[in-house]
């Protein structure tokens, strides 16, 4: 991407969304769940779906989708592992 700043631009995601999470685990970034593009009066709907940003070759390419659609949540990485973090009310 180019550098604006120290803020690099990066291509979009192939689904837009919001209120995901997102890690850095091995060089790349994972976008988990969130919700799909809002329309008026509508927040939109929950994605399930995971996505991975390449820096190498500035891509985003869909790698995995959870059993359950989330959004709002945390996603932490530990060692080789990664852990999504919900709150159910």
């Amino acid at each position: 991407g180019k550098n604006m700043h120290g803020i690099f631009l990066i291509c979009s995601l192939t689904v837009k969304r919001w209120k995901c999470g997102l890690v850095g685990i091995g060089g790349c970034l994972y976008a988990v769940g969130g919700m799909d593009s809002p329309k008026a009066g509508h927040w939109g709907l929950p994605l399930k779906t995971v996505e991975r940003y390449d820096p190498d070759l500035d891509v985003w390419t869909e790698v995995a989708s959870m059993n359950e659609a989330r959004f709002g949540c945390a996603v932490a990485a530990y060692q080789v592992s990664t852990y999504l973090l919900t709150l159910d009310f």
